[in-house]
């Protein structure tokens, strides 16, 4: 299984790697296929992100097909697909978008942790002085 990120098409968790080059060339050959003239811009979009993530995924589930993917795919995983896109063209987009995941998790984790101490009174120490029968009291003078 070739590394990539995890997204979720029809309610099953799928691996999406980089494009290969064979999912390159699918692509460009999809730019200039025949019936896309009549797609709206919206349409395109939606059809490129499909094929596209179709491309990557192929590199680690060969026998799914592209079909098969339109036909799962939720309307609401087609918009989490957007954010992924970017890091299938090239490795480095994949450790950008995994190190910009990171530092968002990290800001939200450190903003919780914020959110819950300032719902909690602020604790202050307790001094306590020294009694007249408490043996360190010279020492604490």
């Amino acid at each position: 299984m070739i590394d990539g990120f995890e997204v979720e098409i029809g309610g099953e968790k799928y691996i999406v790697p980089p494009l290969g080059m064979a999912g390159l060339k699918t692509l460009a050959a999809m730019q200039n296929a025949p019936g896309t003239e009549n797609l709206s811009a919206k349409e395109q979009l939606v059809e490129t992100a499909i094929t596209t993530t179709h491309a990557a995924l192929v590199r680690n589930y060969p026998d799914l097909q592209l079909e098969d993917v339109k036909e799962r795919i939720h309307a609401w995983e087609i918009l989490a697909l957007y954010e992924v896109l970017p890091a299938l063209y090239s490795k480095g987009g994949l450790e950008r978008l995994r190190e910009a995941r990171k530092a968002k998790e990290a800001a939200e984790a450190a903003e919780t942790a914020q959110a819950g101490q300032a719902g909690q009174p602020q604790q202050t120490e307790k001094v306590e002085q020294a009694g007249p029968d408490d043996p360190d009291r010279d020492a604490a003078a």
